[in-house]
């Protein structure tokens, strides 16, 4: 009877021992994940703070100005998007176009893309 109990403790003993091998395991990848996210963090707390120096600084509204038309789609005020269009009814591809009043004026090829489906959604629907 003993000896059976002695098997059954060094059964469960070997279990728990395995368990816990197995927990301390996963605790270190757990910990190397959150180090890794903590870094990540870091970094962006970096880049943030570095993006709000450069808008905060005067004089700096090239920078707020090229943020705002790339990668939020504004324009200023008084802008207006301009499309010319060739003989085929398709948009030029060209990037710098005169106005009527000979002032140049940028057109980017996204906009000029937006221009043409606009018109052929409208095509579509008559």
């Amino acid at each position: 009877m003993s000896v059976c109990l002695a098997i059954l403790l060094l059964a469960v003993v070997g279990v728990l021992g395995f368990t816990n091998y197995q927990i301390g395991q996963r605790r270190q990848k757990l910990l190397a994940q959150v180090s890794a996210l903590q870094a990540q963090v870091k970094d962006a707390q970096q880049k943030s703070k570095d993006l709000n120096v450069k808008i905060s600084q005067p004089g700096n509204t090239d920078y707020v100005e090229k943020v705002a038309r790339e990668q939020m789609g504004l324009k200023a005020p008084g802008e207006q998007e301009v499309v010319i269009y060739n003989d085929q009814n398709n948009p030029t591809t060209t990037s710098n176009l005169q106005s009527a009043s000979g002032q140049s004026q940028k057109i980017s090829w996204w906009d000029n893309f937006k221009s043409w489906l606009k018109n052929l959604q409208e095509k579509l629907r008559e």
